[in-house]
C-alpha cells in the first residue's frame, strides 16, 4: 500500500498542467461542459482543424468534472495519478494470472520514469494503458480456452480502445498474429464486435489523418534511457523463457509467453512510424510480465526473493524519483498572468506570435502562428517552420513572419530563454515604425501589441511592471 501512495504522489502535480497535450485536451473539456456537445471544428489549433479525437477520453475527463463539481482544469491532475496506479495494477493482476509475480510487474510498471510521464498527463494514452492489460487478458482466454464471456469483454473493450486512442491500430497485428500461431479464427468476431462498439464515432465522424506526417524511423530513440531496469529485466525473462520452451509447448503459459513476446518483440514494429516515447511506455507492460516470471520462478531458490525484493524497491525508487526531473512545467506564473492579459484584453480573432503550441491557445484563447507539425493542417509544416523562424532567425525573418500572417501581439515567453532580450531590442528599435509596444511585463516576460489591437477596450491600457 506504501508504494501504491508513492507511485500516486510521484504522479500528483496540483496546480498546472504538464505538457502541451494536456492543455488542448483540457480546453475541449471545458467546451464540452459548456456547450454539452463536442465541438466538431476546433478554430485555434494548428490554423483551424476538425476535432476527430475518439471521444471516450474527453466523455470520461467531462463526466468526471460534473460528478464532482470540479473545474476540467482542476480535475486534470487529480485524476492522471489515479489512472497511473491503476494501470500498474492492471499489469501486475495479469501477471498474477499468468503465473508471474503481481508485485514485480507491479513495481516495473508504476516505476518506470517513462511511465510516470506519460501517466502524470491526462492524455489519451492514460486510459489506454489501463484498458491494453484487461484486453490482452481476455483476448488471451478467447483464444485458448474459447470462452464465450471472455469474448465479448474483449471485443467490447477493443471497441473502448477505438474510442480512446488511434493507437488501436497497433493491436490489430498483434491478434492477428498470435491467433494465426493457435491456428484460430476467433480474432474475427473478436474485431468484428470492437468495430460495431465503435462504430457510431468510426464511420460517422469526419477524421483526418494524423499520421501522415510520420516517416519510418522517425522515432526519438533518446528516450531509451527511461525505460531503465525494464528493458534489461525484460531481456532476462525472454532468455528465461527461451531455457524453459520445452516444457510450455503444451503449457498454457507457452501461450501466454508467446502472446508477450509478439507485443515485446514486434509491437516497436509498426510503431517506428510514431514517437519514440510513445513506443517506449507501450512496452513497459509486456517486458515487465515477462520480467515477473523471472522473479516467481526465482522464488523456489533460497534467499533469493529477499534480495530480489531489495533490489528491484531500490531502483525502481531512485528511478521514479529521477523521474520528477522531467515532469517540470513548461509553463510559469508569468506566462499564465501575461497569456491571460491577452485573453482579456485584446480581440479573440487577433493573431499572437508566440513560441509554444496548445499552451498559448489555452491561457490566451487565440490562434497562433503555428502550432505542432499536423499534415493536415492547412500549412501545417510551413507554419511551424515560420514561427522557428521568427523566433530562431534572423531580424528579417521575424518581421516577415509579423506582416505576412498580421500578427497584432508578440509574447516573449519563459520558453525562449535568453532569446528574449534579442528579441525584445528587435522590437524596441524595428516596433516603434510598425506600432508596437510595450503593454505587459513579468518577471522578465513582456507582451507587445500594436494600438488598434489595445483599442479593443475603450479604457485606457497601462503599462504595468513587475
Amino acid at each position: 500500500m506504501c508504494l501504491v501512495v508513492v507511485a500516486a504522489m510521484l504522479r500528483f502535480h496540483p496546480g498546472f498542467l504538464l505538457g502541451d497535450d494536456p492543455h488542448y485536451h483540457t480546453r475541449i473539456a471545458e467546451v464540452i461542459t459548456k456547450t454539452g456537445s463536442i465541438p466538431g471544428w476546433d478554430p485555434l489549433s494548428y490554423g483551424g482543424r476538425h476535432h476527430s479525437y475518439q471521444p471516450a477520453f474527453h466523455i470520461l475527463h467531462v463526466s468526471t468534472s460534473l460528478a464532482t463539481g470540479v473545474n476540467p482544469r482542476l480535475v486534470a491532475p487529480l485524476l492522471a495519478p489515479i489512472l497511473g496506479v491503476v494501470s500498474g495494477l492492471a499489469v501486475g493482476l495479469v501477471a498474477n494470472r499468468w503465473g508471474g509475480d503481481f508485485f514485480t510487474a507491479f513495481l516495473l510498471t508504476t516505476f518506470a520514469p517513462i511511465h510516470i510521464i506519460k501517466t502524470s498527463m491526462l492524455i489519451p494514452d492514460t486510459i489506454f494503458l489501463v484498458l491494453t492489460p484487461f484486453f490482452f487478458l481476455f483476448f488471451h482466454r478467447s483464444v485458448t480456452r474459447f470462452k464465450l464471456g471472455s469474448m465479448l469483454a474483449s471485443g467490447f473493450l477493443f471497441g473502448l480502445l477505438i474510442l480512446t486512442n488511434s493507437s488501436w491500430v497497433l493491436l490489430v497485428p498483434i491478434v492477428v498474429l498470435f491467433s494465426a500461431t493457435r491456428r484460430s479464427l476467433v480474432f474475427i468476431p473478436i474485431l468484428s464486435l470492437g468495430f460495431l462498439v465503435a462504430s457510431g464515432w468510426l464511420f460517422f465522424v469526419p477524421h483526418t489523418d494524423g499520421y501522415q506526417q510520420f516517416l519510418l524511423l522517425g522515432g526519438r530513440f533518446e528516450y531509451v534511457e527511461n525505460l531503465g531496469i525494464v528493458f534489461p529485466l525484460g531481456f532476462f525473462g525472454m532468455v528465461w523463457m527461451a531455457k524453459n520452451w520445452r516444457g510450455w509447448l503444451e503449457g498454457e503459459q507457452h501461450s501466454q509467453g508467446l502472446l508477450l513476446l509478439w507485443a515485446g518483440l514486434f509491437l516497436p514494429i509498426p510503431m517506428l512510424a510514431f514517437y519514440g516515447n510513445r513506443v517506449l511506455v507501450y512496452l513497459v507492460a509486456p517486458l515487465a510480465i515477462l520480467s515477473s516470471f523471472v522473479a516467481k520462478a526465482s522464488k523456489k531458490k533460497k534467499g533469493v526473493p529477499r534480495l530480489l525484493t531489495i533490489f528491484l524497491v531500490s531502483i525502481c525508487l531512485t528511478q521514479g524519483f529521477f523521474a520528477l526531473d522531467r515532469l517540470e512545467p513548461l509553463v510559469t506564473v508569468g506566462d499564465v498572468n501575461l497569456l491571460g492579459w491577452a485573453r482579456s484584453n485584446t480581440p479573440p480573432n487577433g493573431v499572437l506570435l508566440s513560441y509554444g503550441t496548445h499552451i498559448p491557445t489555452y491561457y490566451a484563447r487565440h490562434p497562433v502562428v503555428a502550432d505542432p507539425l499536423r499534415q493536415e493542417a492547412p500549412g501545417g509544416y510551413a507554419r511551424w517552420a515560420e514561427m522557428v523562424k521568427a523566433f530562431w532567425g534572423c531580424e528579417e525573418d521575424f518581421w516577415g513572419v509579423v506582416n505576412s500572417y498580421g500578427v497584432s501581439c508578440v509574447f516573449l515567453s519563459s520558453w525562449l530563454g535568453s532569446r528574449r532580450e534579442v528579441l525584445a531590442r528587435w522590437l524596441e528599435l524595428g516596433g516603434r515604425e510598425k506600432g508596437f509596444m510595450v503593454v505587459e511585463r513579468w518577471d522578465g516576460l513582456a507582451m507587445w501589441c500594436l494600438p488598434p489591437a489595445l483599442g479593443w477596450h475603450t479604457q485606457q491600457t497601462q503599462v504595468v511592471s513587475c
